[in-house]
């Protein structure tokens, strides 16, 4: 009989094949069984599979293994385990079973049941996970295992070493590590801090020389030493030194010993007397060498004659102190140097202590940092840098000893550095690293390492105290031994710096470690993230940022201010913008986000517009932010990331220079100004640069008019003119006989004469007074001639210098010069004659001769030209010579217009003149209409004519000169889009306005009862106590003008001085007509358009006139619309949403019209210039400043007036634009009808009905074309006039005739000029200043980067809730550390109901914080009022409630060390002493929204105008840049981003070198790689030799590592070094991808497998590439099985049988019943590599699996199971084993039938059959008997009676059976 035999050679399922083609060798399907390879002894044979065995040691169930990684160098298995609630990291090593992190609230790790952690690194004792969700994190197993946990009932802390350890939290564990949050705090000592220099007492060196000896005796400044050497009465009530210093109580009498003041045996002293040009040590004159122990002296108390302490004495001493104490030290001294030029006899000194302190950073800006070192290795990101650890020493420029300026010297000579320890450094920090840099250089040092402990194991100082003194703060007698917020302190005594750090450490702003991400490696030594989110989520959010500046705080700063030092400040003249930068917990930043126009201010030349200059340049200026945004759900940190924010500043001007003059020439062409400079200074300037005078010569203030040079020339050498000395011939006036024949001149028709350049001179009479033969001199050079005058005893006019051209003698009797001149004699000069053809008798004329040499004051200069004007007159032109003169610069006809009924209610006037009006009614038909303005302004022309006059005639209305305060929004037309924006909004004709008297406005009736409205100037007036009485609700008094829109309160002037400025003179000066006329009286309203309704475009054609409609729209009642003090009458629509009636109130608002175009022309811009239209007004305008001085032609007394303050106001002079009234009596008002408003307002009313006509559309057409006219408008200059020594002078009183009366009426012809004068000094020699002025250069244009720079710490969105859990109190020790000053600002209430703000500063301090509350020591004193809520007072108790209720609202203003503060808002009292009445607990509002000051700084300011920000201002020397830290913006929103195929990459990792940068991802490097979006997500990284493999969803990608590839001609790669960490990227071939199943990955040797679910495949990716494994005879089982849902693929790899395990994993175990395609059935199946084919599928259900030592380990219920138990079958603990399955197909032959009789197989041992079912019967059950080595079973079959021929058993359909 024939035998089929089958074999399982081939050992692989085939599921695809037909039965009838399955090959020999291979089975249809197995279950639980290993087929022999060809590998093995036994090839062939069926087995089935080992068992597994319980390893875990520990007890717990209800776990999930989440994750696992088997560490090979350790033979150590790591696995993550959870139950939801608790979780844990469980080492096993092959035998023990210890937990290595255990996290009983799973508040640590997060790890989630449901979830696998597929990113899982080893990297030698770390283990770095991530999980696609929760922060990535790193553990340290060695420290971990320190907790020994023998079970998962503990929660882990975490060691810092053997000894020390913490409670755990999430932060030990994050890969990214918490950077230091606060810069570091400096303190300095400087050079000379000690009491080293001053002025001596009288010294007389008469007859010394070297070697001889003197007494010298210095006063001393009162200093605090501890120990009494003289006079020891004690001072019980403190007392007053003569320096002004106050000291406490208690202190004691003379406290003073040598060593303290620097003086003692051997000191060098220099001296120079006090007006030798420099600064000592520089202008030392003398040397002195101290020799005797100096004897302190004091002034000694009185006697105590009033018994004052008691003791029965009148003799002994008075217990108080002497008032105003001196005292004084007294040494003996040789002499080792002295100067011959000492004056003789008694002289005091300027002396110095001749130190030898050496200057830290002398010439550089230093920046100091720090950084933390974690436990594990890693450095933090920098701290915030600090400003620049740099003082400045006092102004000091000289041009020819020092030509720079030594003030800007670092005085520094030990700087400490302290709070590098702060309230909330990480656990984790063992040392911190403090850095150093200079500006404007890369390199970042290391300073210093400080670590907590020394080498001894004792405590190091340095890190625990806050000084040298201990580790607490005494903050007052009381509150002493508080503990600082941040402690650590370091000295700075030499620059000897250390290491230098790498440069990337600088881009390093923040360390972009992903949030969250799903794929992680290690590759290239780096740790890379795929798939990963980057960017904080910031939710909703409001910049509406707010950017201001104001002074410095200096108080309470003694040793931040030194007096005469140059102080920190931030430049004026520049444009400052603010923006944002959002930080996380962990330090992670966004780009700058910025606000609108509101983030952004100028600091201005001037500081306020009161009449007093204050210039910034001359402040300590600071920046500071207001409405600070709200991060909405700021507290959620599961939604929303922010939790503190930054502010970055960005100032992109370019450099600037200071030069400093030394001397000033006259050019002699053009009069222009040549400066010398030293040529040191030559590199700063090139031509048509600009240069800005910021101080004026010989004098410390700054120069307090806006100025600016063009650079005309630059010259290297001296221009010859300057070479050119004038030789002065002598003056000659005729001896007394100036016009007549035998007088000097001689001929009445050749005099000089203005305009002509042409007379003749007697010859005979200039010789005889002793002038050398002017025609010699003329034949052999170049003579000149000037005119003066001595006008008074202090005034002395000189013309020009005019050169001769020609010059010839005609011999008569006498002999006659024949003299022309260059040019014409000037019309300024025109003084020279008393009237026409009659030269002043006084009249001197001066020849010179000109002579040219090379003089010392030339070398080592250069020499630049600029246009002379007023500035350079008053403040340069003083150095030109020694004797300062006038000359009239500029002359102009003057009227004077004056109204005989002049404002305030028809009261008396104080002037009577009626020069130009003649009614005195206040009606529409008086002399003040347009039509009669016509005539008032022809000043004596047949129509009008612009002329100046003395202005006290009416006016209608006010046009503002500043820009009302609102923004661009909606502004129609593209004015405000220019660069002049906020002239055009000045310009705007709807917010002109009224002004009121004495404050108030008038009620809706208009009565008097605050005095009415102000209509006419006052010509000249002179300041009474009724110009102040009435103040109005808003403070300001009643003649207050405005400048712009608003309340008095925010935009008042005091024009005329503040309340109590009785006696000063002000002349109101006025220009009219001006401009021209703006609209010419076509219809305004638009072609076409019917004027009978309202249904008309709303915007007309208003030409020229600028109207924008911008007031405030609350009609009829109090606005904040009128121009004047006072709020007046509504500005806002006269209509209210379309309400277009005549009831109500509603008829006193603006004009609703609107203009028809845009606006940008001549007459627009230019319609308030006196000069534009009027180019002969040049001059006058440019002498109507501070400091110009004029006077009156026909004033016989020639009184000079010299101009005090300025103020100019515009006037409309008939037609107002707004509403108005007049007044007809006291007490009787009427509305004005001649206003654009009235006229528009009466065709509304009619249109609104459709009852419109032409003639009211008329009527508007000419109420506007009158408010256009050039004759309604004025410009008035209120001039406040002194004599030369600041004193009133009032025109009146010192003119010979009343000036009203001078300038006579405007209907005749001006009878007088008024003359400007100039400063003429003589050039006859240059003096040299040790006071010079100092230019500024203006910067160039820039490219306007959008870089901002870090100018502030961390501060904290919200401050903790004090009643929440887990109160995190750094956020207030990081706002306002403890010893931080406080001051209270409380808003209240005066008697007038106005807001007002006080200021309590008693010197209180932070004591503690706990969240939201802050306390403070000593406290503020308790109030016994409170608010009534009524608008007034009641009294409060002392109570916490009745406190509160005063306190709340008031603002705590906190000042940091570095004087940048913050202001919190008070919301309640929380605790207060009632014993010493002190409140002293706050509870604040928790959002940081109120005013924050910034310490940020970029120059020094001297005080005198000077603004410095190099070192020495040297060309090419360092400067203060604008920062460290730099960021910018984004063109789009910044927004969290989901890099889903991105990479991003760590720096490196070298354990041989100690280096551990795997925590520093530095975005501002290329540290990321994206793939093409096509891919997919990245899901999966893995590190296959030298490069990566990213398994993306439908793609597979291998990514270059530390190389990159250029690729041939025939595609074939090159590689190539390179220093990218990723480089090329290349897709495998196959359209596959690992879908969203990271879990199913598994990989062995080179070789990766993978699971394709969205493609149905299996994969293996090998050398030769992808291939689809699942193709291997299972493609439809896996086409099937891989349609379902799974909880996971999981994916192991078992490498004792060398297969891959894929496992699909439902909620539930295997079900036998189910099969094995089923897709709600869990199984495992199993592909081997070397029979190309899945063996077996596998009953038993992993949640994962590794091997380790060649043992096969797998994971259940998070319990280890190893796979080697011999009793086979039996899984995960079941007492029974599984079933084994092998379905054998018997297809030889197949279309054959045959019949089987017996069934035998080769084995080891027999089976039991149990039964067996064939097609046809069942047989029984029987045993293999071995026989010939080989197993049979008879089987006998069951006849069927119903089937006759059957013979055999049949086909076989079910075997069951026992193996």
């Amino acid at each position: 009989m024939s035998e089929i035999k089958k074999t399982f050679i081939k050992g692989r399922m085939n599921l695809d094949l037909d039965e009838r083609l399955l090959p020999d060798g291979e089975y249809r399907e197995a279950l639980n069984v290993q087929v022999t390879s060809s590998e093995d002894s036994d090839i062939g044979a069926v087995k089935n599979i080992l068992g597994n065995t319980l390893k875990s040691s520990l007890t717990h169930s209800g776990y999930t293994c989440v994750g696992s990684i088997v560490d090979d160098k350790i033979n150590t298995i790591y696995y993550f385990i959870t139950n939801d609630t608790v979780s844990a990291i469980i080492q096993y090593d092959g035998a023990t079973e210890t937990p290595v992190l255990v996290d009983t609230t799973n508040s640590i790790l997060e790890f989630d049941s449901t979830r696998k952690i597929t990113g899982i690194n080893v990297i030698d004792n770390y283990i770095f996970f991530t999980d696609g969700v929760n922060e990535p994190k790193k553990i340290n197993v060695q420290k971990f295992l320190l907790n020994n946990h023998t079970d998962l009932t503990t929660d882990s802390e975490y060691y810092l070493d053997n000894s020390n350890s913490f409670t755990l939290t999430k932060d030990h564990i994050t890969v990214i590590k918490k950077k230091p949050s606060r810069a570091l705090n400096i303190n300095f000592e400087l050079v000379n801090s000690q009491f080293t220099s001053g002025v001596t007492n009288d010294l007389d060196f008469t007859g010394k020389r070297s070697g001889d000896t003197i007494s010298v005796t210095i006063t001393l400044p009162r200093k605090n030493i501890a120990s009494i050497t003289l006079n020891p009465f004690v001072y019980p009530n403190g007392f007053t030194d003569i320096t002004g210093t106050v000291y406490p109580a208690l202190y004691v009498g003379n406290v003073f010993d040598g060593e303290a003041y620097n003086i003692d045996i051997g000191t060098s002293l220099l001296l120079s007397i006090p007006d030798e040009p420099g600064n000592l040590p520089s202008n030392s004159q003398v040397t002195l060498n101290v020799t005797s122990t100096p004897v302190f002296t004091s002034t000694p108390p009185t006697n105590d004659v009033s018994d004052a302490d008691g003791d029965g004495s009148t003799t002994d001493p008075n217990p108080s102190p002497p008032a105003n104490p001196v005292f004084t030290a007294t040494f003996d001294c040789s002499i080792s140097v002295i100067d011959s030029n000492i004056p003789i006899g008694n002289q005091t000194f300027n002396f110095l202590v001749d130190t030898i302190d050496e200057k830290l950073f002398e010439k550089s800006f230093a920046r100091f940092s720090y950084r933390y070192k974690y436990a594990d290795g890693e450095y933090s990101a920098f701290a915030p840098f600090t400003q620049p650890a740099f003082k400045a020493g006092t102004f000091n420029y000289q041009p020819t000893k020092e030509p720079f300026n030594t003030g800007m010297e670092n005085q520094a000579r030990k700087i400490t550095l302290s709070g590098f320890v702060p309230n909330d450094i990480p656990e984790d920090v063992v040392e911190v690293d403090l850095l150093y840099k200079k500006d404007n250089e890369p390199t970042v040092y290391s300073l210093s390492k400080i670590k907590p402990k020394k080498y001894d194991g004792s405590n190091n100082p340095n890190w625990y105290n806050v000084n040298e003194n201990g580790t607490t703060l005494d903050l007052d007698a009381v509150n002493t031994g508080i503990t600082p917020s941040h402690k650590g302190y370091y000295n700075i005594t030499s620059e000897n710096i250390h290491l230098i750090l790498p440069e990337n450490q600088l881009l390093r702003n923040y360390d972009n470690v992903p949030k969250k991400a799903l794929a992680q490696d290690f590759t290239a030594n780096r740790l890379i993230y795929g798939n990963y989110t980057q960017n904080l989520n910031l939710g909703d959010y409001d910049n509406s940022l707010l950017l201001d500046y104001e002074k410095r705080f200096e108080s309470n700063f003694g040793s931040y201010l030194e007096s005469g030092r140059g102080l920190e400040s931030v430049k004026s003249e520049r444009t400052y913008r603010a923006g944002i930068v959002f930080v996380d917990k962990y330090g992670r930043e966004t780009s700058v986000i910025t606000g609108g126009d509101s983030s952004s201010v100028k600091i201005p030349f001037d500081a306020d517009l009161s009449p007093v200059f204050d210039g910034n340049a001359s402040r300590a200026n600071m920046l500071c932010v207001k409405n600070l945004t709200n991060i909405v759900g700021s507290d959620n940190v599961e939604e929303y990331d922010p939790h503190y924010f930054k502010v970055y500043i960005k100032e992109t001007s370019s450099e600037y220079y200071n030069l400093v003059l030394d001397r000033v020439y006259v050019a002699s062409l053009d009069g222009n100004l040549w400066l010398s400079f030293p040529s040191s200074e030559r590199n700063k300037i090139t031509i048509d640069d600009y240069l800005i005078l910021k101080k004026s010569l010989n004098s410390s203030v700054q120069v307090d008019v806006k100025n600016k040079y063009k650079i005309i020339d630059i010259q290297d050498q001296a221009p010859d003119f300057i070479k050119i000395k004038y030789r002065d011939l002598g003056d000659v006036d005729g001896d007394g006989v100036l016009q007549d024949p035998a007088g000097l001149y001689t001929d009445n028709s050749s005099l000089p004469t203005p305009d002509f350049n042409k007379f003749t001179i007697s010859k005979d009479m200039i010789i005889s007074e002793g002038v050398t033969d002017l025609q010699e001199l003329f034949n052999s050079g170049k003579i000149s001639v000037q005119f003066k005058l001595q006008e008074t005893a202090t005034v002395t006019l000189k013309s020009k210098r005019y050169s001769i051209s020609a010059l010839t003698t005609t011999a008569s009797s006498p002999n006659i010069y024949n003299i022309t001149l260059v040019e014409p004699i000037a019309l300024s000069d025109g003084w020279i004659e008393s009237s026409s053809g009659i030269l002043d008798t006084n009249l001197k004329t001066t020849f010179f001769v000109e002579e040219q040499k090379e003089y010392e004051e030339f070398q080592g200069r250069f020499f630049v030209k600029i246009k002379s004007d007023l500035v350079s007159d008053k403040f340069l032109e003083t150095q030109i010579g020694l004797n300062v003169n006038n000359f009239v610069s500029s002359q102009n006809n003057l009227f004077y217009l004056g109204d005989s009924d002049l404002c305030q209610n028809n009261s008396t006037s104080i002037l009577t003149k009626n020069n130009a009006f003649t009614n005195t009614g206040r009606g529409q038909s008086d002399d003040r209409g347009s039509a009669e303005w016509e005539g008032h302004v022809k000043f004596g022309g047949t129509s009008p004519t612009p002329s100046w006059f003395i202005d006290s005639v009416y006016t209608t209305a006010q046009q503002p000169t500043i820009a009302p305060s609102y923004d661009d929004t909606n502004y129609y037309g593209n004015p405000l889009s220019s660069a002049n924006s906020d002239y055009y909004k000045s310009i705007d004709a709807s917010v002109s306005g009224n002004l009121f008297a004495k404050g108030g406005q008038p009620t809706v009736d208009f009565d008097s009862q605050h005095g009415g409205k102000v209509d006419t100037v006052e010509g000249i007036i002179e300041t009474t106590s009724a110009l102040f009485t009435d103040y109005d609700t808003a403070g300001g008094p009643p003649r207050a003008w405005k400048s712009q829109i608003g309340s008095f309160g925010d935009y008042g002037e005091e024009v005329y001085g503040p309340e109590d400025s009785d006696g000063k003179i002000f002349m109101h000066l006025s220009f009219s007509p001006i401009g021209e006329d703006l609209h010419d009286g076509s219809s305004v309203f638009k072609s076409g358009t019917s004027v009978t309704s309202l249904e008309y475009t709303s915007r007309l054609d208003l030409q020229a006139i600028n109207q924008w409609n911008k007031q405030a729209n609350n009609y009829g009642g109090i606005s904040e619309g009128s121009m004047f003090n006072g709020n007046g009458y509504s500005m806002g629509n006269q209509f209210n949403n379309g309400d277009r009636t005549t009831t109500g109130t509603d008829a006193y608002g603006v004009c609703d019209m609107e203009q028809a175009s845009s606006l940008n022309s001549t007459k627009t811009e230019y319609q308030w210039d006196p000069v534009y239209y009027h180019p002969d007004n040049e001059e006058i305008v440019r002498n109507l400043i501070v400091g110009g001085k004029f006077r009156f032609k026909n004033d016989t007394n020639k009184t000079v007036f010299t101009i005090a303050s300025v103020t100019i106001k515009r006037l409309y002079n008939h037609t107002a634009w707004n509403y108005n009234y007049l007044s007809q009596s006291p007490g009787t008002y009427t509305e004005d009808t001649t206003t654009v408003h009235y006229a528009w307002k009466q065709w509304v009313k009619a249109a609104a009905t459709g009852n419109g006509t032409q003639t009211l559309a008329d009527a508007v057409t000419e109420a506007v074309q009158n408010f256009g006219r050039a004759d309604n408008r004025r410009l008035c200059y209120i001039l406040e006039l002194v004599d030369d020594n600041g004193d009133p002078l009032d025109p009146k009183d010192e003119c010979s005739i009343d000036p009203e009366t001078l300038a006579g009426p405007s209907s005749t012809v001006a009878n007088t000029q008024i003359q400007f004068l100039t400063p003429y000094v003589s050039d006859e020699e240059t003096i040299l200043t040790d006071n010079p002025a100092v230019f500024e250069t203006e910067p160039k244009e820039t490219v306007d980067l959008d870089v901002y720079y870090e100018a502030s710490d961390y501060i904290p969105l919200k401050l903790d809730d004090s009643t929440g859990s887990n109160v995190d109190n750094s956020k207030g020790h990081l706002l306002a550390p403890v010893g931080s000053l406080v001051e209270i600002n409380r808003k209240g209430i005066d008697s007038f109901g106005v807001q007002i703000e006080t200021n309590r500063s008693t010197g209180c301090k932070v004591k503690s914080w706990n969240g939201d509350i802050v306390e403070v020591s000593p406290g503020f004193p308790t109030t016994g009022n409170k608010p009534d809520g009524l608008g007034g007072f009641t009294s409060a108790s002392n109570n916490v409630s009745d406190q509160t209720d005063f306190w709340q609202g008031s603002k705590l203003k906190i000042y940091r060390q570095d004087t940048g503060y913050v202001e919190l808002l008070v919301e309640e009292i929380t605790s207060f002493d009632a014993t010493i009445t002190q409140v002293a607990g706050f509870k604040v509002k928790r959002e940081i929204n109120e005013k924050i000051g910034l310490p940020w700084f970029n120059c020094y300011s001297f005080g005198n105008g000077v603004e410095s920000n190099r070192i020495r201002d040297n060309f090419n020397t360092p400067f203060i840049s604008n920062g460290v830290r730099a960021s910018s913006t984004l063109e789009g929103q910044y927004e969290q981003d989901n890099r889903t195929s991105g990479l991003i990459y760590s720096g490196l990792y070298n354990k041989n070198t100690s280096l551990n940068n795997l925590n520093q991802f530095i975005a501002g490097e290329k540290i990321t790689k994206d793939l093409l979006p096509t891919y997919g997500s990245i899901q999966k990284l893995y590190a296959r030799d030298s490069d990566l493999i990213a398994f993306c969803e439908d793609k597979v990608v291998q990514i270059l590592a530390d190389k990159d590839a250029l690729f041939n001609a025939d595609g074939k790669p090159q590689l190539l070094a390179t220093n990218k960490v990723l480089g090329q990227s290349r897709p495998f071939v196959g359209d596959y991808g690992i879908s969203q199943n990271p879990e199913s990955f598994a990989k062995e040797s080179y070789r990766a497998y993978f699971v394709d679910k969205q493609r149905n495949a299996v994969l293996r990716l090998s050398k030769d590439g992808l291939t689809a494994i699942s193709d291997a005879g299972m493609k439809d089982f896996f086409g099937d099985k891989l349609k379902g849902s799974y909880n996971h693929i999981i994916g192991s790899y078992d490498m004792d049988t060398n297969q891959y395990n894929v496992t699909f994993k439902t909620t539930n175990d295997y079900d036998n019943e189910k099969g094995f395609s089923a897709t709600d059935n869990s199984i495992t199946v199993s592909y081997k590599e070397n029979v190309k084919g899945w063996t077996s599928f596998k009953s038993f259900v992993p949640e994962q699996g590794v091997t380790l030592n060649g043992t096969y380990y797998t994971f259940k219920d998070g319990l280890i199971y190893s796979h080697d138990n011999e009793t086979r079958n039996t899984f995960y603990g079941a007492t029974e084993p599984e079933n084994s399955l092998i379905n054998v197909l018997m297809n030889d032959s197949a279309i054959a039938v045959k019949d089987f009789k017996t069934l035998n197989y080769d084995g080891d041992e027999g089976w039991f059959c149990n039964e067996l079912t064939t097609d046809f019967s069942v047989v029984g059950a029987e045993d293999f008997i071995k026989k010939e080595n080989k197993y049979f079973a008879n089987l006998k079959g069951v006849k069927d009676e119903n089937i006759d021929n059957l013979q055999g058993i049949g086909y076989s359909i079910d075997i069951t059976q026992t193996i």
